[in-house]
């Protein structure tokens, strides 16, 4: 189990700064889809910061490599939108 909680937190490392969506469950019935970018990271935990918030009240929220590996969280990076014509 530690080796797979090690891989998560490179990953998460790699990821600081990277625009991401999460997926985080707050309860039995409750489910929240933000999209977000990794703050930083640190031994026990990370921090996002949620980007659909008004910029006057910008929300920090954090969760542990535990969260990641149990999917009480799930992060995906967000794909940019490329249009490629007539390349």
């Amino acid at each position: 189990m530690s080796e797979k909680i090690d891989k998560i937190k490179r990953i998460i490392q790699k990821s600081v700064g990277t625009p991401c969506s999460i997926t985080a469950r707050s309860g039995r019935k409750n489910l929240f889809f933000e999209n977000c970018v990794i703050e930083s990271a640190y031994p026990e935990i990370f921090v996002v910061r949620l980007l659909s918030v008004k910029k006057k009240q910008a929300k920090s929220m954090t969760f542990s490599y535990t969260d990641l590996l149990i999917k009480k969280v799930s992060i995906s990076p967000i794909k940019k939108n490329c249009d490629e014509k007539g390349a």
